[in-house]
């Protein structure tokens, strides 16, 4: 099982959204944009999935234009909890992935997931 590579590791989910710039390239996004990214909601509703390929980003929120904090990859353990639809209208689950050495939480877009992600809303 290949590793996932984190990039922010010593800092809880709960507090990466501070000022930076996203993954994305975007800079400048305003106080209310960057609070939206900070979700860490989801129910005890379990479901095992996986990622559709490598790489796959995975966010503190529900849009691409929160930070990136992992990559998970197509061999890594995943367990979806919920989805919700961002503001751009696109479908996220929150999730757990994990590989042998470490446990990573955050939002994925549900095209990236097989099965097209969770089935239970948050």
């Amino acid at each position: 099982m290949r590793r996932i590579n984190v990039w922010i590791t010593a800092i809880p989910l709960a507090f990466v959204a501070a000022p930076a710039q996203a993954a994305t390239g975007a800079a400048g996004h305003d106080a209310s944009a960057r609070m939206g990214c900070t979700r860490p909601s989801w129910t005890t509703t379990l479901q095992s999935g996986g990622f559709t390929s490598d790489s796959v980003a995975i966010h503190t929120g529900p849009s691409a234009d929160c930070h990136t904090i992992a990559w998970g990859e197509a061999t890594d353990s995943v367990v979806y909890h919920c989805y919700l639809v961002g503001s751009d209208g696109t479908s996220w689950t929150h999730l757990e992935a994990s590989d042998d050495t470490q446990v990573v939480r955050g939002w994925v877009q549900d095209s990236e997931l097989e099965d097209g992600g969770s089935g239970h809303a948050c």
